[in-house]
């Protein structure tokens, strides 16, 4: 899983266990054994929702396989899980952690009608940051009942103070259900800004 700048600028998740050869990452369900479910689309770091609560401003998109049998699967922000009353149900009590939090980041996502080659394509940030204004309907999670995931590009912006992110997220393949065996494969592309010319985005310029 990397993060796509300007060309031939690519940022690895911090955490290397989730990293494919293919530059890939990989990012679980709740229930997953393998890989944990809270995404943070600036630098494509994967961690827990107990880890999280130790950063939650870092984290714009959580993962959830609630319903065995149904193969639901559900993207939800943390915004949605602690205002909205149905996030409960929809991810059986286990977004229940973010109520927690000390803080959380006000994120929106939306399926965009980008193929996954077409996000192969997308080279640079204005390229990056045209797809995700272009897409509609935001809202506070994405819902999906008897359809994995596999092939879909997703759009993820934050707009707020103190972090302001685009970013984009193809899910290259999805294994399992809802399972401890089941996750994502995932490339990351998000709007970035490399002030030190070291090939690296810098996250501190996305303060204002």
């Amino acid at each position: 899983m990397y993060n796509n700048y300007t060309p031939q600028q690519y940022q690895p998740i911090n955490n290397e266990a989730s990293i494919n050869t293919d530059g890939s990452g990989n990012w679980g369900n709740q229930n997953s054994g393998l890989y944990v479910n809270c995404l943070d689309v600036l630098t494509g770091t994967v961690v827990g929702v107990g880890e999280a609560e130790d950063n939650p401003n870092s984290v714009d998109l959580m993962f959830f396989a609630p319903a065995d049998g149904q193969n639901t699967y559900v993207l939800m922000t943390p915004s949605f899980a602690r205002n909205n009353g149905t996030a409960t149900y929809m991810t059986q009590h286990s977004s229940d952690a973010v109520m927690k939090w000390k803080d959380i980041t006000k994120s929106e996502v939306v399926l965009t009608k980008l193929t996954n080659a077409q996000f192969d394509r997308i080279r640079n940030n204005n390229q990056i940051s045209g797809a995700v204004k272009n897409a509609v309907n935001y809202s506070g999670v994405y819902n999906s009942v008897g359809n994995k995931l596999e092939g879909m590009v997703f759009a993820v912006k934050v707009e707020q103070e103190n972090r302001t992110v685009y970013a984009l997220v193809s899910i290259v393949k999805h294994f399992g259900t809802s399972g401890s065996n089941g996750y994502l494969k995932i490339k990351v592309k998000s709007q970035g800004i490399d002030k030190t010319g070291d090939g690296f985005v810098d996250p501190g310029a996305y303060l204002r």
